[in-house]
């Protein structure tokens, strides 16, 4: 039996669905992880250096050329951390890490609701509004994406 029209279009969005969903979920996905990690590495790196400077400046070497080699030392330290610190500011890896992994669970949420759906239904039994509207759940939440970020990046 050949399939209609209407069953045609109707397995075509419902396969355009399912890849449009899995492109977005892997991206926010992969940025969601991009993120921890940059924030983790950044908060690391000036904890570390921070504590470096402080003991550093700390030290009381009476030898003239080694205490000018630590103030020295710590100036550029000191210069390192507020480069993290402005680079920080400007990405805000921290938050869009929670954003990027809000949308993430936001995505996975409409696969889980859209596979419950379908399960069980043959093709016939599900129209093209049904694959339009779940496609009108992932853009709405795409769009929230893009919102914050266009605010974010305005606020730079």
């Amino acid at each position: 039996m050949e399939e209609t029209k209407a069953e045609k279009e109707t397995r075509l969005k419902k396969e355009y669905l399912v890849e449009y969903l899995e492109k977005h979920l892997k991206g926010f996905s992969k940025r969601a992880d991009y993120n921890r990690v940059a924030s983790i590495r950044q908060h690391g790196i000036v904890t570390f250096l921070g504590a470096a400077i402080t003991i550093l400046s700390g030290l009381n070497i009476n030898i003239q050329k080694v205490d000018n080699i630590i103030r020295i030392i710590v100036l550029v330290l000191g210069a390192i951390v507020t480069a993290i610190g402005a680079y920080k500011t400007f990405f805000n890896n921290k938050d869009l890490w929670i954003e990027n992994t809000m949308t993430s669970n936001k995505l996975r949420k409409i696969e889980n609701d859209y596979n419950f759906f379908m399960t069980g239904k043959e093709l016939k039994d599900v129209t093209v509004a049904d694959i339009e509207g779940f496609k009108d759940e992932i853009d709405k939440i795409l769009n929230e994406a893009n919102d914050y970020w266009k605010t974010t990046r305005q606020k730079e």
